[in-house]
């Protein structure tokens, strides 16, 4: 078990700050007070969790586990409007197949706000709860790519918005140990949903999947990747 709280300072100036000269830069700390002084607003974040991890390798494990549940606060007391709540879960489960590995992951994240663009700027900068897409979530996307803020029909009790990251992965054996290096190859299927909910069961109201897919609200991917297994983890080439 664990209990986390941070404070983060969100600015979303539209303008870029003008270039400051060698001496300002000098007597700022090379900007950084300059920027802390534009307005913005501070937001607290309270998020306790529990988590349980047993893996035969932290970097490139073939068998083990990784879970993690949590529930992050934020307003009232713990600072920063408007409040929302983010219950949100990860797990990761790594099973060997004779040389073969499978690698499994599951995201899924439901925060109570009630779903606008304004919010879901609020939400973002100071939850767990991001834009979609990239090497990290949803491969062969672009970071912040897959995602629908705003809702269309008007928002009951508990709306907020649903997040979830699926990714499967079966990995092999390219090269044998004392070979040049140790050269693994993988499979990969990747998943994720981001979107808004009216209510606590309905999310997405009057739209299809296939709607849904043609806003940026869903995303799947389909590759496959070579790795070259270092001490602090591996170097990856993914398609």
């Amino acid at each position: 078990p664990y209990v986390k709280y941070w404070l983060v300072m969100n600015q979303e100036k539209k303008d870029p700050l003008p270039d400051a000269s060698f001496s300002e830069q000098l007597r700022s700390l090379d900007g950084l007070i300059p920027t802390i002084k534009e307005p913005g607003k501070i937001r607290g974040v309270l998020r306790p969790g529990l988590s349980y991890t047993q893996l035969d390798n932290p970097f490139n494990p073939r068998l083990g586990l990784d879970l993690n549940w949590w529930t992050e606060f934020s307003g009232g007391p713990l600072a920063g409007s408007p409040s929302f709540i983010n219950v949100g879960t990860q797990n990761r489960f790594f099973l060997p197949l004779g040389p073969l590995t499978l690698a499994l992951q599951a995201t899924f994240m439901r925060a109570f706000i009630e779903p606008s663009q304004h919010n879901w700027d609020e939400l973002k900068n100071g939850s767990s709860m991001i834009n979609l897409g990239g090497d990290r979530s949803i491969r062969g996307y672009k970071e912040g790519a897959i995602g629908i803020f705003d809702l269309k029909d008007s928002a009951h009790d508990y709306a907020g918005y649903l997040s979830n990251v699926a990714n499967f992965e079966i990995r092999f054996p390219l090269t044998a140990k004392s070979n040049i290096g140790n050269f693994s190859g993988a499979l990969f299927v990747d998943q994720g949903m981001l979107i808004p909910c009216s209510s606590l069961f309905s999310c997405m109201p009057g739209q299809s999947l296939k709607q849904i897919i043609k806003n940026n609200g869903f995303a799947l991917s389909i590759g496959a990747a070579v790795r070259y297994a270092l001490p602090v983890g591996p170097l990856s080439l993914d398609y």
